[in-house]
């Protein structure tokens, strides 16, 4: 990959040659670009979309390789709302049609802690404990992240191991800095900023242009088996809201049919829910 720095061109003083040597020169130029081809000249800006392409086709080769059901267990830990949490589980996810189900217990105790439902409109979290529910609405590939209920649906996207690219973007730059390649694209709304370690996916940061809300992800190593790849673990956190999740996935299993059953969330009627 090329890194981009702003080169200073020096030129020869003209005062050190006599008048007429200039235009006698500048005509020789002048005729011979006429007698040659001429060759386009490739900008920073070409360079770093042809090396984003390289970036983006991994990345498509990865979400292309997720399997399209996932059992496993799970290991969750971060902060929500200023709460600590901590919790082993089991997590169920289907790629078509797109919906996942997380049901975690408390370590020590082993009651049911938490529950989360997503799918491409709603993601859920039920606390059975403390009785309180969070829905959100909204779309699950839209990354503008204007406020805490799109924080929600990156959450919902990590446990998903896919990796999508903001909408109608442009490339900014691609750079190397040791092992990394670090690239940065963009649209009205949105900076993506998206490292690769080697030639896997690290780290994916999204920032709102107009509010500064801040999102990162952070990927471990690829779990591959057969045709499919799914991370290992995965830690996503909101400079902004404070929000963070840890996640280790284990006892992975590919592709085993799951019924529509075990995808239901059924909040009950007396939980207060807050959305």
């Amino acid at each position: 990959m090329a890194v981009f720095r702003n080169d200073r061109l020096y030129g020869s003083n003209k005062a050190d040659f006599p008048l007429f040597v200039f235009f006698f020169l500048l005509v020789i130029i002048s005729f011979a670009a006429g007698c040659v081809s001429v060759q386009s000249v490739q900008t920073p800006q070409d360079t770093a979309a042809k090396d984003f392409q390289i970036v983006a086709s991994r990345i498509n080769e990865i979400n292309a390789s997720l399997p399209v059901t996932l059992s496993c267990n799970v290991s969750v830990s971060g902060m929500m709302e200023g709460r600590p949490f901590k919790a082993d589980g089991i997590a169920r996810m289907s790629r078509d049609p797109r919906r996942a189900r997380i049901q975690l217990k408390d370590p020590i105790f082993l009651a049911p802690a938490l529950e989360i439902y997503a799918d491409s409109s709603v993601i859920k979290f039920y606390f059975p404990v403390e009785r309180v529910a969070r829905v959100a609405r909204g779309n699950f590939t839209d990354l503008n992240i204007s406020g805490r209920s799109e924080t929600r649906f990156l959450i919902a996207w990590m446990f998903s191991g896919e990796i999508p690219f903001i909408k109608n973007y442009t490339v900014d730059s691609v750079t190397r800095e040791g092992a990394d390649t670090i690239a940065v694209i963009s649209n009205e709304t949105v900076e993506q900023r998206i490292v690769m370690r080697g030639e896997d996916p690290y780290e994916v940061t999204l920032i709102n242009k107009s509010n500064s809300l801040h999102y990162r992800v952070r990927y471990g190593t690829l779990y591959t088996r057969n045709e499919h790849v799914f991370f290992r673990s995965i830690n996503a956190w909101s400079r902004t809201t404070g929000d963070r999740v840890s996640v280790s996935f284990s006892d992975v299993r590919f592709d085993r049919p799951i019924s529509t059953s075990e995808f239901k969330l059924e909040i009950p009627p007396d939980v207060a829910v807050s959305r």
